[in-house]
């Protein structure tokens, strides 16, 4: 308030001054007059307004930023403000720079302003003036504030200082603004054209840096960048350097494909780094083996370059190496390219190596070059000089030929031909030769025609062999048998003839006399062999001389008896073998005539008979005719009183006893008187009548006897004889009249029927020796070949008869073999012998089952139960058959593993004995025929520990280089065999030193090479075991394809020697071994089979050979899987020829072969018994199963056993499978859902997997499948944590690879797992096969590398068993083909069906395998080791 008088006031206006503008103030206003005051007159008035006066108040700075300040302020003071403020006006100034500034509304009660587009870290000043309409007041004074930090701007001025040819030097300043403290800089650098190579060095310090590192002559871009706290600012321009050139390194991907058989194209990458411009290339190569070969292609650009001039089917070495102006770079690392296939070139060196009669051994090597895989040879040959001879021997394996069925003494042309895929080879040159002279063989059918009393006429047919041109025969003969010389010795030396070709008459022979002939074919050079000597006795003496007229004894006569007289009877009795008295009853009215007499035997003719036959040697002074006697079965049989006779002798001459000659004496008449006894009686003659009743009696019995043998006899050769009925009984004399001729006056003949048993001295009283098979008898020729004519004279009739039983040295006589043997052709074996304590079941015989018929005979059989095969193996004899004295003897127990399995002493392995141990030619070992021959195999128990010593004696006594093993040492915790040989190196046993040179084990079988010899000698011998490891005791084998595949890989070693098999016992598997293999002989030669037969004839040998009915229907069965799929196994040679015919129809059928195929695929591997799934079936597994139909079975799955979560079980829906070697070689699974990965990887972790396949793509429509894997980083499940290593990709192949581990293991006990996953992009999961053959082809080679770590593979595809199985069975049948030279895809199906029958579900997976190997043998990758450095990305 301001108070002023106004004392000079004397208007009524006053001026105050000093007023602020735009205040209202109040003016009183009173008046004064002398003193005193009148009334106040108030007004108030308000000043006008102005600029301000004063400054804005308070200005405070307010929130920083990196771009951007705020102020606030406060209105000017009161009594400044000059009037309405109407807005501010600001500016902001800071060091270097004009200042900003701006304007802005008021407010009620001041302020403020934010101020953007500010520079980072930089100090401003700021001052604000108000502002009414009247003007701008003063500013205020400058307050201060700094923007924050924040990035820095680019580095400035970067540019090079320096280069060499591994670094570059740059430098640059700072930044401008830096917008902050500069904390450090990085340096950023990179490929001019490839970002994909851009490094980093970070954190530099300064203006300068060295980046180190680089690759020669390559020119890269350089970027700086600063940094300040904030973060970092950006990149400055890019400049670029190159450093300094020097020589490249390696090409890279080097590939090589040949294009045809003379060349290779190469392929590779440029080095990297290549240090440089890469001005050219070199390739060098060589032949595979051979650096001597090695060239070289220069100034090569581009990197494609084809090599020519190539020798086909040859594997080569390629190498490639870069250069650049300062030099040239290392070479590459080998690689290996193999030319296509040609014809091939001509065989070289081929020569003759042996010559015979008929008959070249050839000889060749192969063509150099061979130009590819040479399939076979072809030989052609002809006579010199006459091509149109020519024959060609196709299809000849090796580089050995015999030619055979040449001509003796002819030369012959010779040329060799190669074939292979592409075609043949131009002809060899050819070679002449010319066919040896060599030894003759036997002659064939030796036999005769004609005989007479002095000579034979022999016949027969020139050798099939005869080693050249014939000049002759030799004939040699010697004296055999002189039946009327009673003691003759046969003479060992034989006498000699010479004839130009048969017929061969031999003279001057003497009568009835038996001779050996042997007949030897010559050529110019040698005299060959014989293989029979044909005996044949010539007729006996046809006119033997008549006996004189035997005198008589009348003083000697009785009324029943008449005594003649003998002495003297013949000169010349040298063919006389024996004399017959001849009685004749005559009546008075013709007495005076000769009769043509019939002698016969009394029993047949009481008045005409022959009543002795007595030997020449044995001739008595006189003879009682009527005595009652029997001579050589002849009863001489008492006189009838009264009655006249005519009593003459006759001589006899015989040879074989077919034909005999009598010539009689003038008879003599007598006439039996009645006897007077004298009145006087002898006492002792009645003593003598007892005595001679008993004679009678005995004499009766005896003829008894001889009647009942006769008639047997008779009989049996009555059915043995094709002839008329003319053959009569050996001793009996007729007089015969053959058809057609004039019956002679006086003519006396008898015949020998021969009995059935043959003769010696005196057949009808030889004891019968039982007969083996007859054989064909070799004696005399067969009784419709040429027989002698009848011979007719004044006093002789003879008649040719036919032997049946054969002589004593005749092979029908010979002692059989002690136990007899059915043949399989025979329908009824002999009865085998039962203990009287066993009733037994009687042997029945079957027929054989003819192949056609067999399948249905199994399924009659096995519908009828117990009465089928069980009952037909019931009839076998089961106990002992024949004596085992030697294996039952105390010294021999304890070599037998088994009391009732011991060896018989007639088919017993004998041994040599060892010094001073008589007891030690013992084994439990028996020979056992095999089909058709004779002891082809040793059947033996396994060693125990007693018997261990004797088996390699056997093996080296015997030559024996086979042992097919079928048990396990051990079965069930049992010891079935002692392991006789070391798993590795010699071990000495019995003085035999086994040394095991090789050992390899497949899935169902190991074979083993021992090196064997005696202890102090060097000379070895190779024996080969086959061991077959899958065979349970007492059962037969669940599938039969397993065994027959191992029958036919131990057929394929063909052995010179023995063979011994043996399991346990040596019966039961042994016996179906043995059995299975003869009937699959049998069945191909004869397309039937005998089976029960067949074992029958093996217990004759060796006791209870096939132990079981289970292991005889076996038998059975294999025979039908064998005939019903027949060999699968197909050879390199032969692969594409058997596929193509596979995939035809076949014969009758609209089917393929392949389709019939996997059909018996599905046949045969029909489980045995119950194969349920439990596990998986469980209701908390059952959501673990993608497809119901498709559940593993317990005893083939992999259990899990780490615990992830809380209530984990052990279960996953995943399938042992089998490799080639090994029985768990994978494991097949489902792709994994995503309830299921954790359970992947548990089971990739307790089994110890190195490898997993994926085989289908991941459908992302399939919310079933689930990527299992880290794509970066890793991932964890519980304890186990899978972490991403590295990615490659490959043609339709990626390569991962993983770390595994379990946190909750110690790593000192248990290193992190590698786990490498392949996975496969060209195969659909809705597709059964893959989209391309070459890529399954691709997938296999990658992944056949990965597992030489012997690590566990896990296969996986959507269900888990198509294309999982197509897999494991490719690489099974690759591993195959790399063994054997051979693939069956048949089996390695049927191995993965025997795990699940649903594995190989599809014709067209199964037809897949074959194109599969069809062009894996197409490749050229067949003979050169695949690596994946070879491989393309």
């Amino acid at each position: 308030m301001y108070s002023s008088p106004c004392n000079m006031c004397q208007r009524n206006t006053a001026t105050l001054y000093g007023l602020t503008p735009f205040s209202q103030y109040t003016i009183q206003v009173k008046a004064y007059v002398y003193g005193a005051y009148g009334p106040i007159k108030t007004v108030i008035y308000t000043t006008t307004s102005s600029a301000p006066t004063g400054p804005p108040t308070s200005v405070t700075p307010g929130s920083e930023a990196k771009r951007s300040l705020a102020f606030s302020w406060s209105l000017p003071l009161c009594g400044s403000r000059g009037g309405v403020i109407t807005g501010y006006d600001w500016r902001l100034s800071t060091s270097g720079a004009a200042p900003m500034t701006g304007q802005t509304t008021t407010g009620l009660s001041g302020g403020a302003v934010t101020i953007d587009v500010l520079t980072p870290f930089t100090y401003y000043s700021f001052q604000v003036a108000a502002r009414t309409n009247d003007g701008t007041g003063p500013y205020s004074a400058a307050v201060t504030s700094r923007t924050q930090e924040a990035a820095p701007t680019r580095p400035l001025n970067v540019h090079i200082q320096s280069t060499d040819d591994m670094s570059v030097s740059l430098s640059w300043n700072q930044p401008d603004p830096a917008n902050g403290y500069i904390t450090h800089y990085n340096v950023r650098y990179w490929r001019n054209g490839d970002m994909r190579t851009m490094l980093t060095d970070s954190n530099v310090m300064g203006l300068m840096h060295r980046v180190t590192g680089l690759e020669a002559g390559v020119t890269y871009l350089f970027q700086v960048q600063a940094e300040t706290h904030p973060g970092a600012g950006p990149w400055s321009g890019s400049i670029s350097a190159t450093t300094m050139e020097t020589a490249p390194t390696v090409p890279l991907n080097v590939l090589g494909q040949p294009t045809d058989y003379m060349s290779v194209s190469l392929g590779w990458s440029e080095p990297d780094p290549p240090n440089g411009r890469i001005t050219h290339y070199n390739v060098r190569y060589w032949r595979s083996g051979d650096m001597g070969t090695m060239q070289t292609d220069s100034d090569l650009m581009g990197m494609m370059h084809r090599v020519t001039g190539l020798a086909a089917f040859v594997t080569y070495k390629f190498q490639v190496q870069a250069e650049t102006s300062p030099g040239a770079g290392p070479w590459s690392e080998p690689i290996e390219a193999t030319t296509l296939q040609a014809a091939p070139t001509v065989p070289i060196d081929v020569r003759i190596q042996s010559v015979d009669n008929d008959s070249f051994s050839l000889s060749w090597s192969e063509p150099d070059p061979p130009n590819g895989l040479i399939l076979h040879y072809n030989v052609r040959y002809w006579r010199s000089g006459d091509m149109g001879t020519m024959q060609t021997d196709s299809d000849v394996m090796g580089m050995m030929y015999r030619v055979t069925g040449l001509e003796v003494g002819s030369t012959y042309q010779f040329q060799v031909q190669a074939v292979t895929y592409p075609g043949p080879s131009p002809w060899s040159a050819s070679i002449e030769a010319t066919t040896a002279t060599g030894a003759p063989g036997p002659v064939g059918n030796l036999n005769f025609t004609e005989r007479t009393e002095t000579s034979i006429n022999l016949v027969w047919d020139p050798p099939l062999q005869p080693g050249g041109v014939l000049i002759g025969y030799k004939v040699e003969h010697r004296i055999l048998q002189r039946p009327y010389q009673s003691d003759f010795t046969a003479i060992d030396t034989y006498e000699s003839d010479e004839t130009r070709e048969p017929p061969f008459l031999k003279t001057n022979l003497e009568p009835g006399t038996q001779y050996g002939f042997r007949v030897f074919a010559k050529n110019e050079m040698f005299t060959g062999g014989y293989d029979r000597v044909l005996e044949v006795y010539t007729r006996p003496k046809s006119d033997p001389p008549a006996p004189k007229q035997p005198k008589t004894y009348e003083e000697e006569a009785t009324n029943s008896t008449v005594t003649i007289g003998l002495t003297n009877l013949v000169s010349d009795n040298k063919y006389v073998s024996s004399y017959v008295v001849h009685v004749n009853k005559t009546s008075a009215s013709r007495k005076s005539k000769r009769a043509a007499l019939t002698p016969k035997r009394y029993a047949d003719s009481a008045d005409d008979y022959i009543a002795a036959e007595i030997p020449k040697q044995n001739l008595a002074e006189k003879f009682v005719v009527g005595d009652n006697e029997t001579y050589e079965s002849y009863r001489n049989a008492p006189l009838q009183t009264g009655a006249d006779y005519e009593i003459r002798v006759g001589s006899v001459s015989k040879g074989n006893d077919e034909e005999i000659f009598v010539t009689y004496s003038v008879p003599i008449r007598v006439t039996v008187e009645q006897y007077q006894a004298s009145p006087t009686q002898d006492p002792s003659s009645t003593a003598v009548v007892p005595a001679v009743v008993a004679v009678i009696v005995v004499v009766a019995l005896v003829l008894l006897i001889i009647v009942v043998v006769y008639r047997r006899r008779s009989a049996r050769a009555k059915k043995q004889s094709d002839t008329d009925g003319q053959l009569q009984s050996i001793n009996d004399y007729e007089a015969v009249v053959p058809p057609e001729e004039p019956k002679p006056s006086t003519t006396n003949t008898y015949m020998n029927q021969g009995a059935a048993a043959g003769t010696c001295d005196s057949p009808s009283l030889k004891k019968p020796k039982l007969l083996p098979k007859p054989r064909q008898q070799q004696s005399d020729p067969p009784i419709d070949g040429p027989q002698d004519p009848l011979v007719s004279s004044s006093n002789n009739i003879s008649l040719q008869t036919a032997a049946v039983g054969g002589t004593c040295d005749s092979p029908s006589m010979r002692k059989p073999k002690p136990p007899p043997k059915p043949q399989l052709q025979d329908t009824k074996p002999p009865q085998p012998a039962i203990p009287p304590d066993e009733p037994g079941v009687a042997f029945t015989p079957l027929p054989p089952v003819r192949l056609e018929d067999l399948e249905s005979y199994i399924n009659m059989k096995e519908s009828a139960g117990d009465k089928g095969f069980e009952a037909d193996y019931k009839t076998l004899p089961n106990e002992q058959l024949h004596p085992w004295t030697v294996a039952s003897k105390p010294e021999n127990r304890k070599k037998n593993r088994y009391v009732n399995v011991i060896a018989y002493d007639h088919s017993r392995v004998v041994l040599q004995p060892l010094e001073g141990d008589p007891h030690s030619d013992y084994i439990n070992a028996c020979y056992i025929d095999g089909y058709h021959q004779e002891n082809k195999y040793i059947a033996s128990q396994g060693p125990n520990q007693e018997s261990i010593k004797d088996i390699w004696r056997m093996v080296w006594q015997l030559g024996i280089d086979k042992i097919v093993m079928l048990t396990n040492p051990v079965e069930n915790g049992k010891r079935k065999c002692l392991q006789y040989w070391a798993d590795t190196g010699p071990t000495t046993i019995s003085g035999i030193v086994v040394n095991t040179d090789k050992e390899e084990v497949f899935l169902d079988y190991t074979i083993r090479d021992f090196r064997i010899r005696e202890v102090g000698r060097k000379d070895t011998r190779l024996v080969k075991q086959f061991h077959y490891t899958t065979w349970p005791d007492m059962k037969p084998p669940e599938y039969p394809a397993p065994l027959l595949n191992f029958m036919r890989v131990v057929n394929a070693h063909q052995n010179p020697g023995q063979t011994v098999i043996h399991c346990s016992a040596g019966v039961g598997r042994t016996g179906t071994y043995i059995a299975l293999e003869a009937m699959m002989e049998q069945m191909a030669q004869e397309r039937q089979v005998d089976v029960l037969g067949f074992i029958y004839q093996m217990r004759q040998n060796r006791i209870k050979m096939v132990q079981t009915p289970e292991q005889y229907k076996f038998i059975f069965d294999a025979l039908l899987a064998s005939s019903q799929t027949g060999d699968t196994t197909y050879h390199d040679n032969n692969f594409q020829q058997k596929l193509s015919a596979l995939k035809k129809p076949e014969k009758g059928s609209k089917s393929t072969g392949m389709t019939r195929q996997f059909e018996m695929l599905g046949k045969w591997s029909v489980p045995h018994g119950s194969r349920k799934p439990k596990s998986g079936l469980r209701p908390e597994s059952i959501a673990k199963n993608r497809f119901k139909d498709f559940i593993p079975t317990d005893r083939a799955r992999p259990y899990l056993m780490t615990q992830v979560h809380e209530g984990d079980n052990d279960y996953i829906n995943a399938n042992y499978l089998p490799s080639y070697r090994k029985k768990n070689g994978y494991i097949g699974t489902q792709m994994p859902m995503p309830s299921t990965v954790v359970d992947f990887w548990r089971m990739v972790y307790d089994h110890k997997v190195t490898s997993i396949v994926m085989l289908n793509a991941l459908d992302p429509k399939d919310k079933t499948m689930a990527r299992y894997w880290p794509e970066s980083g890793h991932i964890e499940f519980g304890p186990l944590v899978i972490e991403l290593n590295e990615t490659e990709e490959f043609k339709g192949v990626s390569r991962r690879t993983f770390t595994l581990r379990n946190e909750q293991v110690d790593f000192e006990t248990e290193d992190t797992r590698r786990v490498t996953q392949f996975q496969y992009h060209d195969w659909p999961s809705d597709k059964e096969v893959p989209s391309s053959l070459d890529g399954m082809l691709y997938l296999l080679r990658v992944t056949q590398d990965s597992r030489q770590d012997k690590g566990l593979t896990v296969v996986h595809c959507k269900d888990g068993y198509g294309a999982t199985s197509v897999y494991c069975a490719l690489m099974a049948l690759l591993e195959q083909f790399n063994v054997e030279k051979a693939v069956d895809v048949f089996q390695a199906a049927h191995r993965l069906r025997m795990v699940d029958p649903n594995m190989m579900y599809s014709l067209h997976q199964y037809a897949m395998c074959y194109d599969v190997i069809q062009a894996y043998m197409n490749s050229t990758s067949i003979y050169e080791n695949f690596t994946p450095e070879g491989l393309v990305g």
